[in-house]
């Protein structure tokens, strides 16, 4: 139900704002390093594994606290339960950044398809039994678990605890760390605002109009910026072909999406309630919407690798931190005198 998703919505809202924490984009260091050795693999993956286990710490301690600004005391369970997350999640292999470095896009493809695969099932078997938002907190922890688990079955680099190459890759990683804190506050201050007017109930519905129009529009954009990331890094010191490059991938990019999100836009009020049932059909209003601003955004899939590729992590983190400070100059005063819309 709308309920069940909002409250999950609501704990992962701030467990998703400190997971931030553990994405330092020490892989991204990797894949963008000319020659990493085996130090440098150990000081990523122990620096990945200290990040997860601070985090899960932070969760258990701000449960109360989001309780208390959502109104809601159920996602102090949830919080609970999410905190094993960031633990697994910093167990993961970090060797499989070579499937990207080595431009191995087959078994990237796997390694992702075979998580699905293994998450999905799982996540609908707890629903078919549970019928409430366990199942979506149980299913969220079992993809982690076989996340973690396939990493290994997949790729032949066991970790060993180390820090030695840690000054490195951590200037780098700063940058990339305020980047991605931006990106996080920009896609989630519009759902902190609405679990706070809205609660539960009026989160579930905007949330899924929000995940369902992102959906639609990552899914083409996101594949393509793992795969350009490690192909801007080979050509990053001949600036005519890295021009050459993004302006084909903007023009491929914009001739997909302009269609996508004007036929999924005049569609809205049917594909809704067909997909997931008329108790959604409020998510419809939000998703026409939604899904022309998803749709603009993921032409910036063009620009951000090259950005990460040429060293110019800052200018992009400075970039998300004014889009931030934007939304919420908007969004919270707002808040106090309107409605969702």
């Amino acid at each position: 139900t709308p309920e069940d998703y909002g409250v999950v919505a609501m704990a992962m809202i701030t467990v998703g704002i400190l997971q931030v924490f553990s994405d330092m984009g020490i892989d991204l260091s990797l894949v963008r390093h000319p020659d990493p050795k085996r130090e440098h693999y150990d000081t990523a993956w122990t620096f990945q594994l200290l990040l997860g286990c601070f985090v899960a710490l932070l969760i258990l301690l701000s449960a109360p606290l989001a309780g208390d600004y959502f109104n809601d005391r159920r996602i102090e369970e949830v919080m609970h339960l999410l905190a094993v997350s960031p633990v697994i999640y910093g167990l993961r292999n970090i060797g499989i950044v070579d499937f990207r470095r080595e431009l191995n896009f087959r078994k990237e493809f796997s390694f992702n398809i075979i998580n699905k695969l293994v998450s999905v099932p799982v996540t609908i078997g707890f629903a078919i039994v549970l019928r409430n938002y366990y199942a979506l907190v149980f299913g969220l922890i079992a993809s982690a678990l076989a996340e973690m688990l396939i990493s290994y079955y997949m790729h032949g680099y066991r970790p060993r605890f180390s820090l030695v190459a840690f000054a490195e890759l951590r200037s780098f990683s700063f940058w990339i760390f305020v980047r991605n804190v931006a990106i996080y506050l920009r896609s989630k201050t519009d759902q902190i605002v609405v679990g706070r007017v809205a609660g539960g109930g009026g989160l579930g519905v905007y949330y899924i109009a929000v995940e369902l129009a992102r959906s639609f529009t990552s899914e083409i954009a996101h594949p393509i910026g793992r795969a350009l990331l490690p192909g801007y890094a080979r050509i990053q010191n001949d600036q005519s072909r890295v021009r050459s490059a993004y302006v084909k991938v903007l023009g491929g990019l914009s001739f997909f999406m302009l269609p996508l999100v004007c036929g999924l836009a005049s569609i809205s009020d049917v594909l809704i309630p067909s997909l997931l049932g008329d108790q959604w059909e409020d998510s419809s209003q939000y998703f026409s919407v939604l899904v022309f601003a998803f749709g603009a955004s993921a032409l910036t899939t063009a620009a951000a690798p090259m950005m990460v590729a040429m060293d110019k992590v800052m200018q992009t983190a400075i970039i998300r931190v004014v889009q931030v400070v934007l939304l919420s100059l908007v969004l919270f005063p707002l808040a106090h005198f309107s409605s969702i819309e």
